[in-house]
């Protein structure tokens, strides 16, 4: 929404634990105003505590409570709004925001859609009865999404609005579960991204090289011919939709602050190669502080899939190893390789003023079972951020 870095735009943790995107930090909302869009806000949003506080000109009504954030009240809302447009009014942005996939995974729309003996476990994951089943219930979620939002597809067709309107699907984070959300193992970081825009963007293309979401904003104010605002860190990938020049990023970056708890992580990707810094020294990785029914953030925690304590560093050869399992930091056949992203890494921190810049894994970690609520953290004298 910033086309910036979290430690730059301030918003370091969930809104929900307490933390604020600053009223001064402009966002996608203000740069379409100011560009002469209607800006419209329906459902789930998590940049500031109000969705008034966002400045959206118009709040579509989707009912009260987590309700007014399931996919089908907001993409009725949706669809509503669409249907009553009129000749003569100016472009909209549109910007929907949905509760699902967040577990619990429980509704009834969610039934049906996929039997656990039919899935497909992730490598990352036991292959155990309860992750089968939270999964089914997973698929279930995305399957009921979709249907919802091909109502919203359908009213852009009927209503003729389609051939004038780029459509955007992303998401903001991985899935929900152990070694995924809340990590920066790339079953945390990978997001969905789905562009459509008839006569513009040829449809049946795929991307496989990097694309980071600061790089969302810029793209969008090329998309409608406007100039970049200078303070987006992102980079324009608009020449990549539509077959002019563009030059394939060469790495990007990711951090994680404040989930439910401090857990400081910085990452550097190329299309090989990933490394992880930890700040934090903890016994077992963080699993997402979310539940299902069948309760399975809890009983995998309490199986302690992760193996063994995280390192500083970690370094992994996606090429050889995509699920991130085998950490080769120590191993001197990857010592060139290392020290390169040390250095990549150590100069995007140094370029974009990170605060953690400086700073090694003394930040000690108490463990405090199952569920590792209400940790703290001590950062010892002469330590931490320059």
């Amino acid at each position: 929404m910033t086309g910036r870095y979290a430690h730059n735009n301030g918003l370091m943790g969930l809104v929900n634990q307490g933390w604020r995107l600053p009223p001064e930090q402009l966002t996608l909302v203000d740069y379409f105003r100011e560009a002469g869009y209607q800006t419209v806000h329906g459902g789930f949003q998590h940049e500031r505590v109000h969705r008034e506080d966002n400045r959206y000109e118009i709040l579509l009504d989707s009912g009260q409570g987590v309700e007014a954030t399931y996919c089908d009240h907001v993409c009725h809302a949706a669809e509503a709004f669409l249907r009553d447009r009129r000749p003569g009014q100016p472009p909209f942005y549109l910007n929907l925001g949905f509760f699902e996939v967040h577990a619990p995974w429980n509704r009834p729309e969610y039934e049906g859609h996929c039997r656990p003996e039919d899935v497909i476990v992730p490598q990352f994951l036991p292959d155990l009865p309860l992750v089968r089943e939270a999964l089914a219930r997973f698929y279930g979620a995305i399957a009921h999404f979709d249907a919802c939002i091909g109502g919203v597809l359908d009213a852009l067709d009927e209503t003729g609005l389609a051939d004038n309107t780029l459509v955007v699907f992303t998401t903001d984070h991985g899935i929900s579960f152990p070694r995924a959300k809340e990590t920066l193992y790339d079953p945390g970081i990978q997001t969905a991204l789905v562009l459509r825009w008839p006569g513009h963007i040829a449809p049946g293309q795929s991307y496989g090289g990097l694309i980071s979401s600061i790089d969302l904003a810029p793209t969008l104010m090329e998309a409608i011919g406007k100039p970049v605002p200078p303070a987006l860190q992102g980079r324009s990938f608009w020449p990549l939709l539509t077959g002019d020049l563009y030059t394939p990023r060469s790495e990007l970056f990711s951090e994680r602050n404040w989930h439910c708890y401090f857990d400081p992580n910085r990452a550097v990707r190329t299309e090989r190669y990933k490394l992880i810094r930890n700040y934090a020294q903890r016994g077992r990785m963080p699993y997402p502080h979310e539940i299902t029914e069948a309760e399975t953030m809890r009983d995998l925690y309490r199986r302690d899939i992760s193996g063994e304590a995280r390192s500083y560093e970690q370094l992994f050869d996606l090429a050889s190893d995509p699920w991130e399992m085998h950490n080769v930091a120590d191993e001197p056949a990857y010592a060139e390789t290392l020290a390169d992203l040390r250095g990549r890494l150590d100069a995007w921190m140094i370029e974009t003023a990170d605060f953690m810049r400086g700073a090694d894994m003394e930040i000690l970690w108490p463990d405090l079972g199952d569920w590792d609520r209400g940790e703290e953290f001590v950062i010892p004298a002469g330590r931490g951020g320059e």
